[in-house]
């Protein structure tokens, strides 16, 4: 295990592993900058085997933009 307390690194340790996930991949994820999100739902649509669902919590994310999801339900993921 590894203590991540720079934000540039979680999120690179964070794309890391979903990119290797070969079964399944759970993660709490706070997406605020709209740069990180296209790297995210790729990553995530890429590996839909591994990463079938997201749950969203509708507070956490109140200003994504709806085009975030769409591409991931596009990806075949429950969202």
């Amino acid at each position: 295990m590894q203590l991540l307390q720079d934000g540039t690194l979680t999120y690179q340790a964070m794309f890391t592993a979903i990119a290797a996930a070969r079964d399944t991949s759970h993660g709490d994820y706070i997406l605020e900058d709209d740069g990180d999100r296209p790297r995210f739902a790729e990553l995530i649509g890429g590996n839909a085997p591994a990463c079938s669902q997201l749950i969203s919590d509708g507070v956490g994310h109140a200003r994504t933009p709806t085009a975030f999801f769409d591409r991931l339900r596009d990806a075949g993921i429950q969202v």
